[in-house]
């Protein structure tokens, strides 16, 4: 799923968020995997904060989480 709001007249209010889910099965086999990545910024900076999470059965397997501020450089 993905999305992405401002608010009228406030550029520095947007965001854009992405949702990703797979299911993998074949017989005792059962896999999940979830991504989500928001993308935002202030004045100064975009930043981006991201979870990927891997799932066997129920129990979590793996996990990756981070955060990033990019400057913007005049942009």
């Amino acid at each position: 799923m993905r999305t992405s709001s401002i608010v009228d007249g406030e550029p520095l209010s947007a965001r854009a968020t992405v949702e990703c889910r797979a299911i993998y099965r074949r017989g005792e086999w059962n896999v999940r995997i979830e991504s989500d990545l928001v993308l935002s910024c202030d004045a100064a900076t975009f930043r981006i904060t991201g979870r990927l999470s891997a799932y066997e059965g129920d129990a979590i397997f793996a996990e990756r989480r981070f955060e990033r501020s990019i400057p913007r450089d005049h942009l």
